[in-house]
């Protein structure tokens, strides 16, 4: 081999080596005096879009509201006793307790809720049992609304009975023999006039339309337009038994706006 063509393999041996040489480093490596500054990540939050919020519904506005836990309303605490009956009213541990006894076969106890009259709103009132010596069926709770001419004259009564019945009906002058019926001793399982049980009774009063609930069930609707005045209401206990005694509590009196 001539000078020339050694000269010339030497020079592509070293070539050769050199390509091998940078083909041995990592893929993307570079000077480090070429290399970019790269920057930190940026972190984000998710943008989480708003939803409305849907409006709180006011609370309706009282009409009269009784705990009982003192007698500022003025509640009847009078004694009673006559030919018909003996009655006591008592607020005993922020309760108004009725105890009850007939002395004839038919005695009804009347109590107005002091100073309310009302046309449309809505009633709401715990009753307990707390003594009851009658047999089913023989006493009764019953509320009385739109006493337009007093206690005893015309009025709408809805009635709740021991045996887990129920009774509605509108007096269209104060006279027994003019009473309707607007539904006549229905069952209804909710009804627990039972000694040391809670019932909560409401009565919605509205126009002609009457709608009655108790323990949260719906007992009936009915629409009737025979008085459609504003009037006194009335909380009242009655006795079909003579001789038997009954001893109820009420609390919790909340008469609202529609």
């Amino acid at each position: 081999m001539n000078k020339s063509s050694m000269y010339r393999s030497m020079i592509a041996s070293l070539a050769l080596l050199t390509v091998l040489a940078c083909s041995t480093m990592m893929p993307g490596a570079a000077p480090a005096a070429d290399s970019a500054a790269t920057n930190p990540p940026v972190i984000t939050e998710a943008v989480v879009p708003q939803t409305d919020v849907p409006a709180e519904i006011p609370p309706a506005n009282i009409l009269f509201e009784e705990d009982f836990s003192t007698n500022d309303q003025g509640w009847d605490l009078d004694a009673t006793s006559d030919e018909y009956g003996q009655t006591t009213r008592e607020i005993v541990d922020g309760q108004y307790v009725l105890t009850c006894t007939g002395s004839q076969d038919y005695y009804i106890v009347l109590t107005p809720i002091p100073g309310f009259e009302g046309k449309d709103f809505v009633l709401s009132m715990d009753v307990t049992v707390l003594e009851n010596e009658l047999s089913s069926g023989d006493f009764s709770v019953e509320f009385s609304l739109r006493e337009a001419d007093g206690i005893a004259g015309r009025h709408y009564a809805f009635i709740f009975y021991n045996d887990a019945t129920s009774y509605g009906e509108v007096w269209p002058t104060g006279n027994y023999e003019d009473l309707v019926s607007l539904w006549e001793n229905e069952s209804n399982g909710a009804i627990q006039l039972e000694p040391g049980v809670m019932n909560v009774v409401r009565i919605e009063a509205i126009g002609g339309t009457f709608s009655v609930f108790i323990n949260d069930q719906l007992v009936r609707t009915v629409t009737d337009n025979t008085i459609l005045d504003a009037g006194a209401a009335s909380i009242n206990l009655a006795l079909n038994t003579s001789g038997q005694t009954v001893k109820v509590a009420f609390d919790n009196l909340v008469i609202t706006e529609p």
